[in-house]
């Protein structure tokens, strides 16, 4: 079993452009669980699941031309614990394979809160691997994904987020039990509403879609196809004028392979 990546999901108003010469450090601790197991769109398994992670992220962004653009890392820590109903634990801990990210954002107008940015992030197998293991932090494997993203004001108040990407994965030759696992490209497609309670205050509700993906591992299809969606809600709160905090509950709300999981992420933003 692989742990989740982290890189990919999109929290509200992240493509709004920032100002050249602004540093970001976020730092985000979540906790998931999961206690049903899903394949071909039917129940297979209820194991306990219990997934705990750590990311660290850092971005500047530089003026490139009169464009935006931000080179970031992100970087996970995880501990994933597996519990079948009557057997023993599998568990596995240590650090991701961490994303280099690099947005650029095409279009930018703050007088009507209107931004598109589309970004590259190449994830590199440098975490924590080992083929003997059932359940490593590092997929052993390079990853690519294009993001690209648009928000916009709906109204003085609400603001609206359309974000999708397409993930290609590399092969990894080196999988438990010997043999190859390779996947077909996965693809998502995310929206947040962001409404402006109060100055500061900020609460959002959206999902996510994920679609494809499937594995291939020794030579033999899997039929594993992602199709799952997941239901968000967030509320952020800027605490001074450098400093963000943001807690979101986020559930499957349908899974057609895999864990169907439901959890809470914490995330603080310092901006100098």
């Amino acid at each position: 079993m692989q742990t989740p990546a982290f890189a990919i999901d999109t929290d509200p108003l992240d493509y709004v452009a920032p100002k050249p010469g602004v540093s970001v450090l976020g730092l985000y601790y979540g906790d998931w669980d999961s206690d049903r197991q899903y394949a071909r769109g039917h129940r297979a398994g209820s194991n306990s699941i219990d997934l705990n992670y750590g990311v660290a992220t850092y971005v500047k962004f530089h003026d490139v031309a009169g464009y935006v653009v931000g080179t970031k890392i992100v970087v996970p820590v995880n501990h994933l614990r597996v519990s079948p109903p009557g057997g023993e634990d599998s568990h596995g801990s240590g650090i991701g394979d961490p994303t280099f990210v690099f947005p650029v954002w095409l279009y930018s107008k703050p007088e009507t809160r209107t931004y598109f940015a589309v970004t590259p992030r190449l994830q590199v197998p440098w975490g924590k691997y080992h083929r003997h293991s059932t359940i490593n932090p590092g997929a052993n494997r390079y990853t690519f994904v294009l993001q690209p993203g648009f928000t916009t004001g709906l109204t003085e108040k609400l603001s609206w987020d359309l974000v999708g990407d397409v993930q290609f994965f590399g092969k990894n030759d080196d999988i438990p039990g010997g043999g190859s696992l390779k996947q077909k490209p996965l693809y998502s497609l995310q929206t947040h509403l962001t409404y402006a309670v109060l100055p500061g205050l900020e609460a959002s509700v959206g999902a996510y879609r994920y679609t494809g993906g499937e594995t291939e591992v020794r030579g033999v299809d899997s039929n594993d196809r992602t199709r799952t969606t997941t239901a968000i809600a967030s509320l952020g709160y800027w605490a001074t004028g450098a400093d963000n905090f943001l807690i979101q509950y986020r559930t499957d709300t349908s899974t057609e392979s895999g864990p169907k999981f439901s959890g809470v992420q914490l995330r603080y933003l310092h901006v100098f």
